[in-house]
């Protein structure tokens, strides 16, 4: 699968994907690549259309994840805190 990193700083963690076979090389999709709670890397397709879209999801599913954590990290603080 070709991918193709988007260099700009603001869109870091955005790739497109096109087809080899086109000649104008057209973005066919936006995949997001970002840490989950085990910080394993993940990438996901998503149904962005532009670059901005898939700014924004990568957005939200950072603090998704961010605030899973949070959760964790409070409730094995309240754990250790009880022992």
């Amino acid at each position: 699968m070709p991918f193709r990193k988007i260099k700009q700083k603001k869109y870091n963690g955005i790739n497109e994907y096109f087809r080899k076979s086109d000649h104008d090389k057209k973005t066919v999709s936006f995949y997001i690549t970002f840490r989950d709670i085990d910080n394993k890397v993940k990438r996901e397709k998503t149904d962005a259309i532009n670059k901005d879209e898939a700014l924004e999801l990568l957005n939200k599913k950072k603090y998704n994840y961010q605030k899973i954590e949070e959760k964790y990290k409070k409730t094995l603080l309240s754990f250790i805190k009880k022992f």
